[in-house]
Formats: structure tokens, C-alpha cells, sequence
């Protein structure tokens, strides 16, 4: 099984693991950018959330969404710090990211994620 369960989501950013969960694409009349939302705990106990926006550069042999461009370089992520749990920061990465509880994975996995994102593009085409 792919997602985590909430609880093993929650324990695994308690225990200082980071979660990811590849969100919907962002649709441009030029380009599409590639959304994804991290949450992890810092050094000092605190929690994070972070979207991250890069373009659609890959295909089924290049999936590496960290090593694609940043849509905006100077902002690499949209982040909300500082906060009190990791019931916090799920709570505000699905509120201000429309994340889906039930879609989190851990960090790294998202290459499937978009992978299948992929796969269901090409499947869509006639």
C-alpha cells in the first residue's frame, strides 16, 4: 500500500520523517507546473508545511520532480512554519493546499505519484 494511513502519516512527521503528496497540476496557457506538499518537523520540534511548484520537464524516464525547474526561483516554496503539531500542519496543508488526508506518502514516493500521473495522461489520449 502506497498512502499512509492518518495515523502512521501523523507518527511518521512526529518521529521527524517527512511526508509528501503530489497535488493537482496547475494548468498555464504556456505551461504546466507540477504541485507537491511537504510536512516534516524542524530542529526545534516545530512543524512546517511547504508547496513546492516546479515545471512539467519529465516523462516515464524522467521522474525526478526535485531536480525540475522552480516556477518561480526566487520563491522556491509557498511555507507555513511554527507549527504547534503534526495534526496542525496536516490541518493547513489540506486548508490553504487542498491536500487529501488519505494521500500521503513518504518522501520520495512522489516519483509514483507522478509516474501515474503520467500513465493516466497518456491512457486519456485517443
Amino acid at each position: 500500500m502506497r498512502y499512509l494511513t492518518e495515523i502512521d502519516a501523523l507518527g511518521a512527521v512526529q518521529s521527524g520523517r517527512t511526508i509528501e503528496q503530489f497535488l493537482a497540476p496547475r494548468e498555464e496557457s504556456c505551461y504546466r507546473a507540477l504541485r507537491w506538499v511537504c510536512v516534516k518537523r524542524d530542529r526545534d520540534g516545530m512543524f512546517s508545511v511547504s508547496r513546492y511548484e516546479v515545471f512539467d520537464e519529465g516523462d516515464l524516464n524522467h521522474l525526478d520532480l526535485y531536480g525540475f525547474s522552480l516556477v518561480d526561483p526566487d520563491e522556491p516554496c509557498e511555507e507555513h512554519s511554527g507549527l504547534p503539531s503534526a495534526e496542525a500542519a496536516i490541518a493547513v496543508a489540506q486548508d490553504q493546499f487542498g491536500a487529501d488526508r488519505r494521500k500521503y506518502v513518504n518522501a520520495g514516493v512522489i516519483q509514483d505519484e507522478y509516474a501515474d500521473f503520467i500513465r493516466a495522461q497518456l491512457e486519456a489520449k485517443p
